[in-house]
């Protein structure tokens, strides 16, 4: 490490447990309902969210691609289209149901799964190495430190990090309600600044591209809005429920008994090649 004075890879990580007391799904696998909501929603207008992301990555019809935490295949799926081949890593059950099954609907043949956390991957549990790696919005990882290494080794070309520049919009309803229910600050989550100096300490300087994204929270009814952020913040009982009734319909839009919410956020991709 260069920088003997402060050590960023341990703020990641004591922020990632402090931010466990706040948030009560940090940890938490998608359900199979969830994974399902998510993945039609990835595929709305032909894949158009994945086929924006995948614009800012360099890659050949000769790549061999590793995308770390593929959830239903929001990158893999269109990815394996326009390259040699791509191996997924997905721990949720729901997420890789998904994916088996878009890569069964587009009749791919160049893809592989493994059904492991990034943290719990043997190097021999993959075909090392790989023209692109790339984790986005994937980087719940307990260790970054450990998980960029993995990452750095097993690339001959580039790595890609896609993550949060700043709170995203639908955690900053998460904190309002925690502090609201509560009385207590929310802890957030490690974001981008954190991995780009733990990434400058090992000697790393990525490119870095911040880009504006819009985020939309639709509830078919204020009871399943509720039901939701009771459990993101433990909200145990009758007073809690009707802070949070009161919570949501001061800051969602209600419209037909529909709950709805759409904010921007920014996100960040941090890139480099590998020397």
């Amino acid at each position: 490490m260069m920088n003997n004075t402060i050590d960023y890879g341990e703020i990641w990580k004591t922020m990632r447990e402090e931010s466990k007391k706040t948030n009560f799904e940090s940890d938490r696998f998608w359900t199979m309902e969830e994974a399902v909501k998510y993945d039609t929603q990835i595929k709305m207008n032909n894949w158009n969210f994945s086929r924006n992301l995948i614009q800012r990555i360099d890659f050949t019809p000769d790549s061999k691609v590793l995308d770390i935490g593929a959830g239903p295949g929001t990158l893999t799926i269109p990815l394996a289209g326009m390259v040699k081949h791509v191996t997924a890593v997905e721990p949720s059950d729901g997420m890789l149901y998904c994916l088996k099954e878009n890569i069964k609907a587009k009749e791919l043949n160049n893809v592989s799964w493994i059904q492991k956390k990034w943290e719990e991957v043997d190097l021999r549990d993959l075909d090392a190495p790989y023209d692109v790696v790339v984790a986005s919005f994937s980087l719940a990882m307990p260790d970054i430190r450990e998980a960029v290494i993995k990452m750095n080794n097993v690339s001959s070309k580039y790595v890609y990090l896609n993550w949060f520049a700043g709170m995203p919009s639908w955690e900053k309803t998460y904190a309002e309600a925690w502090q609201r229910v509560h009385g207590t600050p929310y802890n957030i989550h490690p974001q981008i600044d954190c991995i780009y100096k733990v990434l400058y300490d090992m000697g790393i300087y990525p490119n870095i591209t911040v880009y504006p994204d819009y985020w939309e929270l639709v509830y078919p009814r204020m009871e399943d809005a509720v039901t939701h952020y009771k459990r993101i913040v433990n909200a145990t009982t009758a007073e809690h429920e009707e802070i949070l009734k009161k919570y949501i319909s001061e800051t969602f839009s209600c419209e037909n008994g529909a709950v709805r919410m759409k904010e921007k956020s920014y996100n960040a991709w941090l890139w480099w090649e590998r020397s």
